[in-house]
């Protein structure tokens, strides 16, 4: 395995990752039991890792697992606390103090010297709303299409505009934002962000920043990143999913019956199947022109789109309309973003 030499362990080889037990804490004692019964303890751990990489405390070997007993004459006192701490990011040199006592067991994320963060130091969270304004092709409140009462579409949309929330995070960083590979995408799974909590491709994120060298503890941050997420709400009534084949073929695509449960798709556009052209099953299967006919029995071509069933036949009632979803933005995983759950804290720098 790769070695490395550190002056601050005063020239001792160490393996990368392997951490070496350096310091033992005292061991206090519950005076009432007459000093027989410990009531906590510690040890630090030293760690050396390659200076190119980020600190996993899930890599580095040779720690005491959490709730193992300190030693064998102690098997009371179990390990209930890790802390890790860069000690050198010059260096490489971490150090790791294992807490031993009898409370709930607690992984302290890892820290630089100043108490910052290894990777970001967050320096705003703001949140908001965002307008967007589009068609209305659903009732808000069944998730319905909106149609005449004899269930043919109107010959005008209204438009609306609906409000959904935003984030902004700003943080140092000591890598380059994924400017060009993420902004403009979309979430392609539900998401948690500074606790909002985003469903499959209802967020798009947007990245930018300035180059700057500012310095936290041992580290040089390089960017100044900022991270805004916006949101769009989209509900429409979605049905069981269904096979569109039209003519014995089968039509590629995501289509669902219209049904009652309100499902939010965001930055994807539901559209009801509708045309003014039909198959006509009698006396082949083609594609005609729909026609009406009116009291005098004179057929006459339809003047508003007919909904369609899922072989393209006109649907004879709303249990038979057909929605097709359609993805109108590239989605990404964006877990290499690493953007926090939860409210991080916030630098007074």
């Amino acid at each position: 395995m790769p070695q490395v030499t550190s002056d601050i362990l005063a020239g001792t080889p160490w393996t990368f990752w392997a951490a070496r037990l350096t310091d033992r804490g005292n061991v206090v004692f519950d005076q009432s039991s007459g000093a027989t019964a410990p009531t906590s303890a510690t040890k630090t751990y030293t760690v050396v890792i390659p200076q190119t990489s980020d600190f996993a405390l899930a890599s580095v070997t040779g720690l005491p697992a959490m709730g193992s007993a300190y030693s064998a004459g102690y098997p009371t006192l179990v390990a209930t606390k890790i802390t890790p701490t860069c000690a050198n990011a010059t260096a490489g040199v971490w150090t790791i103090e294992v807490e031993y006592g009898n409370q709930t067991t607690t992984v302290v994320p890892p820290s630089q010297p100043g108490g910052e963060p290894t990777n970001y130091v967050y320096k705003a969270i703001q949140y908001g709303t965002s307008p967007t304004e589009g068609d209305a092709l659903f009732d808000a409140g069944t998730g319905a299409p909106l149609r005449n009462m004899l269930g043919d579409t109107y010959d005008s949309v209204e438009r609306i505009t609906r409000y959904a929330p935003t984030v902004s995070i700003t943080r140092l960083e000591t890598t380059a934002p994924g400017v060009t590979s993420y902004s403009g995408t979309i979430n392609n799974a539900a998401i948690t962000i500074c606790g909002l909590t985003f469903p499959k491709h209802c967020a798009m994120v947007h990245i930018s920043g300035s180059v700057t060298n500012e310095t936290v503890g041992n580290t040089v941050y390089k960017f100044l990143t900022t991270y805004t997420i916006v949101g769009q709400r989209n509900e429409y009534g979605r049905g069981s999913s269904v096979t569109v084949t039209v003519a014995g073929q089968t039509v590629d695509g995501t289509f669902y019956r219209q049904g009652s449960t309100l499902v939010d798709i965001g930055y994807d556009k539901p559209i009801m199947e509708a045309g003014f052209n039909v198959m006509s099953y009698h006396p082949k299967m083609e594609k005609v022109r729909a026609v009406i006919t009116d009291p005098s029995g004179t057929k006459a071509e339809v003047v508003g789109a007919v909904p369609l069933n899922n072989n393209g036949s006109p649907a004879e009632s709303s249990a038979q309309y057909v929605i097709r979803e359609w993805q109108l933005i590239p989605d990404k995983d964006w877990t290499a973003l690493k953007l926090p759950a939860t409210v991080p804290e916030i630098s007074p720098n």
